[in-house]
C-alpha cells in the first residue's frame, strides 16, 4: 500500500506515487516559489501562496492528484481522466467545484477498487494500492459529472468516505453521477459523515450485479455508520434512476430524507427505495416509483439500532407517494444466484416495517402496490418492536392484470408486537388483511379504518385472509369499521386447525357512548353502569363522568377456528345495568344490539319512569 504526502502548493515538492497493480501515477505537483505555483508540466497559475488560499482565491485542477490543501478550493478547468483513482482527499475543509466538467476513473481494468473521489485511512486493507491517509472532514463536491469507466472493479463507488480520522460533513450537490460496475455505489461512506448534506443530484445507476444483498450492496446513496454518530444526514431532492437493489440507505441517527425520486430496477432482494434505519430518522415527501422494487422500510436490527438486535426506535414516515411492483427479474433467489427470473419472496412492499423498530410511524402516506406476476402487500408487518402505528394514510393493493400475484393491503409474517392503525383506508383486490406461514402473534388493532374490496377483485376475494401455518393470529380487532366496495365484516378464508393452519381469530368492535340524566335534562354523574354480553360475560363497569357519560368498546361477533370448524361466537346483544345512588329504586337493565358504531341517552328517574331519548 501506498500513501501520498503531495499537496497542491504545499511546502516542499510532492513524492509521486506508483501501484504496482496501477500504472497510473498521481500527479507530481510541483515546488512552491513565491507568489506561484509551478505544475510539473511548467504551465504557471498565478494564485496567491500561503497556509491556505484566501475565501474568494481557488486553485485550478487540469489532472487527477492529491488534494492536501486545508480549507482549499479545487476547481477544475477540464474533463479529467484517470484509469484508477482519480482524486484523493487528504485535509480538512476542501472544496471541491467540477465546474462543469467531468471526472472519469478506472478506465484500464484492473482487479481491485478505484474511484472518482477517495478519502481513506491507510490501515484499510480492502481499499490497497489506492491513495490514503490524512483527513477529510467537511468536503465538497459540486457542479459536474462523475463517471466510472468500463475498466472498474467490483466496489469502485464514485465517492468512498470512511475509515479516516475526521471525515463527517460531507456535502455533495449538483452532481451527476454514471456508474455500472458491480457492487458499486455513487456515494458511499463507512463510519464517517456525520452531519452530512446530499442534495440536487443526478444519478444514473446501471449496476446489475451485487455480490452480497445482505449488506445492501445495490444502494445508490448509502451512510453504513455506527448508531454512536453525531447529527444525521440530510438527503434530498436527488433523482435516482436504476439501481439493482435500492436507492438510499442511512443507519445513521436523525437522517432526513426528502424531496426525492427514486425509480430504481430491484433485481436482489430487500430492495427499498429507502432504508430509514437510524433513530429518529425522518423520510417525507419523496416519490418512489421504480420499475421492479420497494417502498420505504423501517428497520434497523440488523445494525443494532435500538440497542444489540433492535431496530431503529421514533422513524417517522410521512406525506410520501410511493407506487411499488416487483418484478419476475431477482436474481439470488434464482437457479445458481444468476438466472434472474423469479419473484422475490413475499413480493412488493410499499411500506415495511422489519427487524426490531419500536415507536415507529408512517402517515399521511399514498402507497399503491402493484401485483401482476409477483405478489404485492401496500403495509407490511413482519419482525416488529413495541409502539409501532401509522394513520390517515391510502394503502392500496392491486392486481395490475391477470398474473398469478395476490394483492394485499395490509401482510403480516410473524409480527410479535401490536401494531395500532388509526384512520387508515386499505383496499385491496384478493384480501384486505392477509396473514402468510408465520402468522401474527402480537396482535392489530384498526380503529375507524375503512375496508374496501378494489376494482379488480380476484375470484376468490376475501376481506380477511389466513394462510399462518406457524404461528397464531391472535387480537386482530377492526374497530368503528367502514366496509366498502363489497368488503364485508364475515368474508374469510379461515379454515380449521390442522397441520397447514395455526390458530387464527378476528373480532369487529364498536363504539358505545351512553349518557344518563335525569327528569330535567341534567346529566347524573357518579350513576354506576356494568355490560354484559350475550355470552353472559361481564365486559364492562364503570361509573358515568361529571357529564354523565360513559364510553366503552364492545364487541360484536368474534370468528375463530377450532381442530373442525370455524366459528362465529356472537357477543352481541348487550345488556347494560344503570343504578343511581340517589335513588332507592331497583336497578334499571336496557338491551342494545350493537352492529354500529351507537350512541343513547338514558333518562333515569327515581319514579321508574326510566327511558331512552
Amino acid at each position: 500500500m501506498g500513501c501520498s504526502a503531495g499537496a497542491l502548493g504545499g511546502l516542499r515538492a510532492s513524492a509521486s506515487w506508483r501501484s504496482p497493480s496501477n500504472p497510473f501515477i498521481l500527479t507530481q505537483w510541483g515546488e512552491e516559489r513565491s507568489g506561484t505555483i509551478i505544475r510539473a508540466s511548467s504551465e504557471e497559475i498565478p494564485v496567491p501562496v500561503s497556509a491556505a488560499p484566501p475565501a474568494r482565491g481557488a486553485y485550478h485542477l487540469t489532472s487527477c492528484g492529491v488534494l492536501s490543501k486545508a480549507n482549499a478550493s479545487y476547481v477544475l478547468d477540464k474533463d479529467l481522466t484517470s484509469p484508477g483513482t482519480c482524486i484523493s482527499i487528504q485535509s480538512d475543509g476542501i472544496t471541491l467545484d467540477l465546474n462543469g466538467h467531468t471526472i472519469t476513473y478506472a478506465t484500464e481494468p484492473e482487479t481491485a477498487p478505484r474511484h472518482g473521489i477517495l478519502a481513506e485511512a491507510c490501515w484499510d486493507t480492502s481499499l490497497a494500492g489506492n491513495p490514503c491517509g490524512g483527513s477529510a472532514d467537511r468536503l465538497t463536491v459540486i457542479n459536474g459529472t462523475i463517471t466510472q469507466g468500463n475498466g472498474a472493479a467490483p466496489y469502485s463507488h464514485a465517492i468512498q468516505i470512511g475509515q479516516i480520522n475526521g471525515a463527517n460533513h460531507l456535502v455533495v450537490h449538483d452532481v451527476v453521477f454514471n456508474i455500472g460496475a458491480t457492487s458499486s455505489i455513487p456515494v458511499f461512506t463507512t463510519f464517517s459523515g456525520s452531519g452530512s448534506s446530499i442534495y440536487k443530484n443526478t444519478i444514473h445507476n446501471n449496476v446489475t450485479v451485487i455480490l452480497n444483498r445482505h449488506q445492501i450492496q445495490g444502494a445508490s446513496i448509502k451512510f453504513q455508520n455506527t448508531q454512536g454518530s453525531g447529527p444525521g444526514q440530510t438527503i434530498h431532492d436527488n433523482k435516482i434512476v436504476g439501481g439493482p437493489q435500492g436507492g438510499i440507505f442511512s443507519s445513521s441517527p436523525g437522517t432526513q430524507f426528502f424531496g426525492n425520486t427514486i425509480d430504481l430496477n430491484g433485481r436482489y432482494s430487500n430492495d427499498f427505495g429507502i432504508y430509514a434505519w437510524g433513530t429518529n430518522d425522518q423520510a417525507y415527501n419523496n416519490t418512489i416509483e421504480p420499475v421492479s422494487g420497494r417502498g420505504i422500510q423501517i428497520a434497523g436490527g440488523a445494525v443494532n439500532a435500538g440497542g444489540p438486535g433492535a431496530g431503529a426506535r421514533s422513524v417517522m414516515v410521512h406525506d410520501n407517494k410511493i407506487s411499488v411492483i416487483e418484478l419476475q427479474q431477482n436474481c439470488d433467489y434464482s437457479a445458481g444466484g444468476t438466472a434472474c427470473n423469479v419473484c422475490e419472496l413475499a413480493g412488493a412492499f410499499g411500506i415495511q416495517f422489519d427487524d426490531g423498530p419500536s415507536d415507529g410511524s408512517a402517515f399521511n402516506n399514498s402507497v399503491e402496490a402493484k401485483a401482476d406476476q409477483c405478489d404485492a402487500q401496500a403495509l407490511r408487518l413482519t419482525d416488529i418492536g413495541t409502539g409501532n402505528s401509522s394513520h390517515d394514510n391510502n394503502f392500496t393493493a392491486e392486481r395490475t392484470g391477470e398474473g398469478p400475484g395476490k394483492a394485499w393491503a395490509i401482510g403480516t409474517g410473524g409480527a410479535p408486537h401490536r401494531f395500532i392503525a388509526t384512520n387508515d383506508t386499505f383496499v385491496a383486490d384478493s384480501a384486505v388483511f392477509h396473514a402468510d406461514w408465520e402468522g401474527m402473534p402480537g396482535g392489530f388493532l384498526c380503529i375507524h379504518c375503512t375496508l374496501r374490496k378494489g376494482g379488480n377483485p380476484s375470484p376468490d376475494f376475501v376481506t380477511f385472509s389466513f394462510e399462518n401455518g406457524r404461528n397464531p393470529v391472535v387480537g386482530l380487532h377492526f374497530q368503528d369499521t367502514i366496509f366498502e366496495g363489497g368488503a364485508v365484516k364475515e368474508s374469510t378464508d379461515m379454515r380449521s386447525i390442522g397441520s397447514s393452519r395455526q390458530y387464527s381469530e378476528y373480532f369487529i368492535d364498536w363504539t358505545y357512548s351512553l349518557e344518563v340524566q335525569d327528569a330535567q335534562g341534567k346529566p347524573v354523574p357518579g350513576a354506576a353502569i356494568s355490560v354484559k354480553d350475550a355470552t353472559d360475560n361481564t365486559v364492562y363497569r364503570g361509573i358515568s363522568d361529571d357529564k354523565g357519560q360513559i364510553s366503552v368498546v364492545l364487541n360484536e361477533f368474534k370468528k375463530f377456528n377450532t381442530n373442525w370448524t370455524v366459528k362465529k361466537e356472537m357477543h352481541t346483544p348487550h345488556t347494560i345495568y344503570i343504578s343511581n345512588p340517589s335513588c332507592e329504586q331497583k336497578e334499571n337493565t336496557l338491551k342494545v344490539i350493537i352492529d354500529h358504531p351507537t350512541h343513547q341517552t338514558y333518562v333515569l328517574e327515581c319514579s321508574g319512569n326510566n327511558k331512552l331519548r
